[in-house]
């Protein structure tokens, strides 16, 4: 089976919340071909003069791509901004259609819901979320809805402020789950359609450890489990999820390093195999993927292995059927693991890509 993934780069040099200054490399938005079987690629396509599309997203009907661009200064305005795009799809080139300001500075993620009616995105340094309508033909209103987080937590260098990370929608899109590296919490909304806003639902609010640093939640398809990743501890934390409620309920945390390193690492993303057997998890320092056994009835890990990326940073990655596509965002490469019975291999195959950051298929 052949996938349409595109990936989203730095294109400019960027402050991140650590001090470091990285060098945007990319041109822009990549789009490649991808075979699922053979886990091979074809078709570079470069859409090039778009700023900082560090996440994307392609909408559920394949016709339409969004992207955040993640800057600090928009318009004269302490913003960065979000970017629609029609998808040609015999030459895979994007058509600009709209930029709206995201009322935050270094929006690094974003999510579409499956009727492509309505946008959401994290702003990441000013520690705040937007939300935003699409019309049929995918241009984006102004902002409907913009909400800033406040608090701090224990970690002075990283927690000074909130740092909304992610904008995960539940599976029937009436809750909105808003890790928040600064707060330590999972914040969530419910998702008010017909008035183009969100509903804090302070009851849902989910604490973490103090010092953990939530960056992104991913939920079990079949089984009533969540799972977050944590940057700042190098932790993911297995929660229970009553999906008519909303509610996380905390079980247990792992840590995604070996026993025995005693580097700096942080973690960046986290997946669950198409299978639903296996979570991954990525991390940068340590540069590796962590992969556990999920089981059925509890919900709880076993830890199987850990496995070199084959570069520097991996950031966000892709998984489908037995496949693996890891963003290493400071070595310009996107390396390709198989996934079999637990077991990460690479398969020796990479793309040549300068500082990827995200790889989309669809709504992944």
């Amino acid at each position: 089976m052949e996938l349409q993934l595109w990936i989203g780069t730095y294109t400019q040099d960027i402050v991140f919340g650590t001090g470091q200054i990285l060098h945007g490399r990319g041109d822009g938005i990549y789009h490649v071909t991808f075979d699922t079987v053979t886990h091979e690629y074809r078709n570079i396509v470069a859409n090039k003069n778009i700023v900082n599309p560090s996440y994307v997203v392609q909408s559920d009907d394949g016709e339409y791509l969004f992207a955040v661009n993640e800057t600090k200064v928009y318009n004269e305005m302490a913003s960065g901004y979000v970017s629609s795009f029609k998808i040609n799809k015999e030459t895979k080139e994007l058509t600009w259609i709209s930029s709206q300001p995201t009322y935050g500075t270094d929006p690094c993620h974003l999510s579409i819901n499956s009727k492509r009616t309505h946008l959401f995105v994290a702003n990441f340094m000013s520690g705040s979320i937007a939300m935003y309508k699409v019309d049929p033909q995918g241009k984006l209103s102004n902002a409907t809805c913009s909400i800033q987080h406040e608090g701090f937590s224990i970690n002075l260098n990283r927690q000074k402020g909130p740092h909304a990370h992610a904008v995960i929608l539940s599976a029937d899109e009436r809750f909105l789950f808003v890790p928040d590296l600064g707060i330590d919490a999972i914040v969530v909304y419910e998702i008010d359609y017909e008035h183009d806003t969100l509903v804090l639902r302070e009851d849902l609010k989910l604490e973490s450890k103090a010092g953990s640093g939530p960056r992104s939640i991913t939920f079990h398809k079949t089984l009533p489990y969540a799972y977050c990743i944590n940057e700042l501890d190098s932790t993911i934390d297995v929660n229970s999820y009553d999906s008519e409620s909303g509610k996380l309920t905390f079980i247990q945390s792992y840590s995604t390093l070996p026993i025995d390193y005693t580097g700096e690492s942080t973690c960046a993303d986290i997946r669950i195999s198409s299978c639903g057997n296996y979570l991954l998890g990525s991390n940068r320092g340590h540069d590796s993927l962590v992969c556990y056994k999920i089981d059925t009835e509890s919900g709880l890990l076993t830890t199987l292995n850990f496995t070199p990326t084959g570069g520097k940073c991996p950031r966000n990655f892709f998984t489908y059927d037995s496949a693996i596509l890891v963003a290493n965002q400071d070595s310009d490469r996107i390396t390709i693991f198989s996934l079999s019975d637990g077991n990460v291999e690479d398969t020796g195959n990479c793309i040549e890509v300068p500082t990827p950051v995200c790889i989309n298929n669809r709504n992944n």
